[in-house]
Order: structure tokens, then sequence, then C-alpha cells
């Protein structure tokens, strides 16, 4: 248990950091309140002032986000709280094309899977509504980096036709997981 608990603040805290590095790229509007934010690339906090983000999510459907405590021990660690949108699973396609629609994003898209397919990240990152994160991998991120050199199938699986990378995987080792599949950053 533990170790999972380890697991998922690390898979986490690279999403945190994937998402405040990009922030000064990206057309959000929450961005531009974000873009001074100085992020801290090793150990915690991730950032030095409180900071609150948005994530939208699919709907576990057993409890609420706001009180798992797993995201609550990493809002502590991190300094970054979390306001979750997260709609039923039933509906979270629906809803997550509205948010593009109507240029409502949050800063990061969680566990989208089928929801957005490599065709619609290319023409959202056309777009600037997702950021290319392939550049911001090897230094907010360098074990996902590592482990792509290392297994050169991981880095091939989730870039996009257009070359770019706009959501970090589902990665499974030992039986445990060690990112998100389906993870967007905004």
């Amino acid at each position: 248990m533990q170790i999972r608990r380890f697991l998922a603040t690390v898979g986490l805290s690279a999403l945190a950091v994937l998402a405040l590095a990009g922030c000064n790229s990206s057309t959000n509007s929450n961005s531009a309140q974000k873009s001074d934010v100085k992020v801290n690339t090793t150990g915690f906090p991730i950032v030095d002032k409180p900071l609150t983000m948005t994530l939208m999510a699919p709907s576990t459907g057993v409890v609420n986000w706001n009180d798992m405590v797993v995201l609550n021990d990493y809002a502590k660690k991190t300094n970054i709280k979390f306001k979750y949108t997260t709609p039923p699973s039933s509906d979270f396609a629906t809803k997550l094309n509205l948010a593009f629609a109507s240029q409502d994003l949050p800063d990061i898209i969680y566990g989208a899977g089928s929801a957005l397919t490599p065709a619609n990240e290319v023409s959202y990152g056309e777009h600037g509504q997702l950021l290319p994160l392939e550049k911001l991998i090897p230094k907010y991120a360098p074990n996902l980096d590592k482990l792509m050199k290392k297994d050169p199938s991981i880095r091939q699986s989730i870039t996009t036709p257009d070359g770019h990378i706009y959501a970090l995987p589902l990665i499974s080792r030992g039986g445990y997981v060690i990112l998100v599949y389906r993870t967007i950053v905004v």
C-alpha cells in the first residue's frame, strides 16, 4: 500500500510539474495567473507559494476526489491544491468535448482514455489547446525520460502523428502503475 501511495504521489507530482512548466506557452486563461510560478524540479514542495490548479477526470463513482486521502496528502506535500471537475464516466467524453468547444479547459485532463484520440490531440494541439510535452519531459519528468530511453516503444506509443507528445501513458511494471494513462496537460 505504501508503494502504491508513493507511486501515485510521484505520478501526480509529475503531472503538476509538467502543467506548471507549460503555463508560459499555453493559451489557457488560467495560465496567465500561473506563468510566473517558480517550479522546484526536485523534492517537495513543487511550488513555494500555495497554488490552485484545475483538473478534469471521470468520476470514480466510489468517493469524492476532494475526500481522497492520497490526493489530500499530495496537496500538502506539493503546495498545490486541485479544484476537481469529475463528471460521471458515462458523461465524461461529452463534458470534455464541451470544455474544448467552449475554451473552458482545466489545467490537467486526467484519465481521458478513449475520450481523446490521437487525432483529437493533434487538432487541439494545432489550435494551442493542448501543450506539447516532449521538450518538458527531460527536465520535469526525468524518470519518465529515462524509462522512454530504456524502452523506446513507450515514446513511440504516446507520440502523435504530428511528432508531439500531448498525453502521458499508463506504464505498468511489476504490478504497479507508474503513470496514469491518457493524462493531458492543457
